[in-house]
């Protein structure tokens, strides 16, 4: 054999080592991504009075799984316009049926407030109180001309809720309280499957705080409020609760405490608290195993905060559990 055979050969080897090298690199890279899937954790921070923390970067947020940190981008909603890469937010509006007399009307109510959503590029989409559900839209003379010529047969508010379940981005759902308050613990119930906030329009924003643990001493700056044996006293305010039992004063903190749940007088407070929550939105974004059932979450900041956080997939796969790890400083 020449030396150019012998040459030609070996270079023959070695491309097909390069090349078999190169499948099987491949092949581990497929495998890697096949056991890997995008997993999102929807997190609402505010600080302890309630006010919205907007400030953090995805530095505060630490994500981890079996004692490994996970990589974690961040992304936001538009604020005061659309913004393309941003968090997008579709919002539901769940009108009350034409049997609830003192419902006026609501649709009108709402278009009169929506504008800084529309601005901010939000979808909106309105439950009739025929039980219509119009598609998500960008304009209010879309929404209004789709109210106006309903297309689609009616269908219960859990199916209008859960039209949300697929969208990827800040979800929300705000309804006309009819006063049954098995139809609200219903309604609460659907949003959370979906990750929505619900805005109970028509309730009773004393709902919206709650109450550390008493303490004796003296609190006569605070107003009194609660109920016990020995009567009824005032309503809340924010700054303290004092309850009085004839010979002691007990006295607890009032905190603004937003679960998954806001109660609003009018759609006015409504869409202007759902604007000022999209302060306090982030989306973090994970690649990760499907099959790791639980992901812990610690956030650093300056103050004490009052985190809520879900995560969700957009797969079949069932998301992880979210473990707020002790210390969100």
């Amino acid at each position: 054999m020449t030396f150019t055979g012998s040459l030609r050969r070996a270079s023959g080897v070695r491309r097909f080592a390069f090349l078999a090298a190169c499948c099987a690199i491949a092949a581990g890279q497929q495998s890697a991504f096949a056991q890997s899937q995008e997993v999102h954790i929807s997190v609402q921070v505010r600080r302890l009075d309630g006010d919205p923390v907007g400030n953090l970067k995805s530095k505060n947020f630490h994500v981890s799984a079996n004692g490994q940190s996970l990589f974690v981008t961040l992304a936001r909603p538009s604020l005061k316009k659309v913004a393309p890469d941003s968090v997008q937010t579709r919002l539901l509006l769940i009108l009350p049926s034409a049997t609830f007399s003192n419902a006026g009307d609501p649709l009108s109510e709402a278009i009169d407030q929506l504008k800084p959503a529309w601005r901010a590029g939000w979808q909106i989409a309105v439950l009739t109180p025929q039980g219509a559900l119009t598609p998500y839209l960008a304009s209010e003379q879309s929404l209004v001309r789709a109210v106006q010529q309903p297309t689609v047969p009616p269908i219960s508010y859990r199916a209008a809720i859960d039209s949300l379940r697929d969208f990827s981005g800040r979800r929300l759902a705000m309804v006309v309280w009819d006063r049954d308050y098995g139809t609200l613990f219903a309604l609460r119930k659907a949003a959370r499957e979906v990750q929505a906030m619900l805005y109970n329009i028509g309730g009773n924003p004393d709902d919206n705080y709650s109450y550390g643990e008493a303490e004796k001493g003296s609190t006569s700056s605070l107003p009194a409020y609660g109920t016990n044996l020995n009567g009824a006293s005032s309503g809340p305010s924010v700054g303290g609760l004092a309850v009085v039992n004839n010979t002691e004063i007990w006295s607890a903190p009032v905190a603004l405490a937003i679960d998954d749940v806001h109660a609003e007088r009018s759609f006015r407070t409504a869409i202007r608290d759902a604007m000022n929550d999209a302060r306090n939105y982030y989306d973090l974004r994970i690649q990760m195993d499907p099959s790791i059932a639980q992901i812990g979450l610690r956030i650093s900041a300056d103050s004490p905060l009052r985190v809520t956080a879900q995560a969700y997939t957009f797969t079949s796969d069932t998301p992880p559990e979210v473990v707020l790890l002790s210390k969100t400083r």
